[in-house]
C-alpha cells in the first residue's frame, strides 16, 4: 500500500510526494546505491530557467513501473489524476520514458493533461487492463509471437539482459506481426461495447432505477 505526503509551504509552494513505505534507512541516497534502483525521471524549472515549472520527478523501477512520484511548485495540479499513475508500466503512459530522453516532454503536468491520458484517469482503467490481458492471453499465440515470448522467459531465466537493440528487434517483429493486429481490433471492439453499454445503461437511468436498473448494467458490463 502506497503512501501519500503533501504540504503547503511557506511561500504558496504545494509539496507532494506518492510513494510505497520503506524503512527509515532506506534514505533516497542509499536507494539511489542500489543495483536494482531503476532511475529517476526529473524536471527542474531551476535548471531549465523555467522557475514556474516547479520540480517533478518520476521514479521508474528496472521493469519500467512507476514507484514513487514527487512535485513541488506553485502550480495548481490534479493531485488524484496524477496518483492514478502510480503502479503504471511507463509504455502506458505515451512511452514515457523515451519521450523524456527523446526531449519531447518539457513540461510533466502538462504531459499528464492531454488528451491520451485521460484514458488513464479512470477508475476502472486498471481493471481494464487486467481483463483484456486474461482474455488476449488465453488464446494460442502464432509462431512468431510465441519465439519472441521464449527468448524473453529464457532471458528471466538465466538472469541475461536483454540489450536495447535485442528489444527494438522483437518490438519491430512484434509490430509488424499478425498479433499486434489481433491485439489491436481487440482492444478496439471492447471499447466499442463498452461505450454500447454505457449507452444503454443511461437510457436505462432514464427509464428506470433501483435494483432492477442495477441488474441491466451489471449484466452488459463485466467490470460491473
Amino acid at each position: 500500500m502506497a503512501k501519500k505526503v503533501e504540504a503547503i509551504l511557506p511561500g504558496n509552494i504545494y509539496y507532494l510526494h506518492f510513494d510505497k513505505p520503506r524503512l527509515a534507512t532506506h534514505t533516497l541516497e542509499w536507494r539511489r546505491k542500489q543495483p536494482n534502483y531503476g532511475r529517476d525521471l526529473i524536471i527542474d524549472g531551476d535548471e531549465t530557467g523555467n522557475k514556474s515549472l516547479g520540480y517533478f520527478r518520476i521514479h521508474v523501477d528496472p521493469i519500467g513501473y512507476i514507484h514513487s512520484i514527487t512535485y513541488l511548485g506553485t502550480r495548481s495540479i490534479a493531485v488524484d489524476n496524477i496518483l492514478c499513475l502510480y503502479g503504471m508500466h511507463e509504455k502506458y503512459l505515451n512511452r514515457l520514458v523515451a519521450r523524456f530522453d527523446e526531449g519531447v516532454i518539457k513540461d510533466f503536468v502538462e504531459f499528464f493533461e492531454e488528451s491520451w491520458a485521460l484514458p488513464l484517469m479512470h477508475d476502472r482503467f486498471q481493471a481494464f487492463v487486467k481483463w483484456s490481458r486474461v482474455d488476449l492471453m488465453s488464446r494460442k499465440l502464432d509462431s512468431d509471437m510465441e519465439d519472441i515470448m521464449k527468448q524473453l522467459s529464457d532471458a528471466i531465466s538465466l538472469g541475461v539482459k536483454i540489450s536495447e537493440e535485442e528489444r527494438k528487434q522483437m518490438y519491430s517483429r512484434f509490430d509488424q506481426g499478425t498479433e499486434r493486429k489481433f491485439w489491436d481490433q481487440n482492444v478496439s471492439d471492447k471499447n466499442k461495447q463498452r461505450t454500447l453499454t454505457l449507452n444503454i445503461c443511461t437510457k436505462a437511468r432514464e427509464l428506470q432505477s433501483g435494483e432492477g436498473r442495477k441488474g441491466v448494467c451489471k449484466a452488459l458490463n463485466p467490470l460491473g
